[in-house]
């Protein structure tokens, strides 16, 4: 039974090195170039306004002549 155990500890003791060792490699993360973006600032009035056409101006309601009141 020990001869298992010792062999059991060894191949484990050998995938924790090739573990600790090895692995890191693979996941070696390179360091990406910071690339400047230049933007421009509009008002957002410039291009999203759509023409407007001129409303045509309402005609005036005429107001009822007010009925002469006869004087006693």
């Amino acid at each position: 039974m020990l001869r298992y155990a010792l062999i059991s500890f060894g191949l484990h003791f050998v995938l924790f090195l090739i573990a600790w060792f090895g692995l890191p490699d693979l996941f070696e993360e390179t360091p990406m170039d910071l690339q400047s973006i230049s933007v421009e600032v509009v008002t957002v009035d410039e291009f999203s306004a759509a023409p407007t056409k001129a409303l045509p101006k309402p005609e005036p309601k005429e107001k009822p002549k007010p009925k002469p009141v006869a004087k006693p």
